[in-house]
């Protein structure tokens, strides 16, 4: 039984998995400002908004960044 469980939830994880890596491809082919960027400015980019929101110490510096992040995602194409 323990054995069949354990199958069963290995199966599970790994269609997660999958659907998730569909998920991603498809975003990834669809025209948009972040499918166009070389993936070392999104890394740098996404290292620079985490630094900024780190040092920030009041709430509108978080409420701007968290803005920037939704106005990318919606330019890209991506669901959020």
């Amino acid at each position: 039984m323990a054995a069949r469980d354990f199958l069963q939830r290995s199966l599970a994880q790994i269609t997660f998995a999958l659907r998730d890596t569909l998920v991603d491809e498809e975003a990834a082919r669809r025209p948009g400002l972040l499918q166009r960027l070389d993936a070392r400015a999104k890394v740098v980019g996404t290292l620079a908004l985490l630094l900024a929101a780190a040092l920030s110490r009041r709430w509108e510096p978080l409420l701007v960044l968290h803005l920037m992040v939704l106005v990318l995602a919606w330019t890209s194409h991506l669901p959020l």
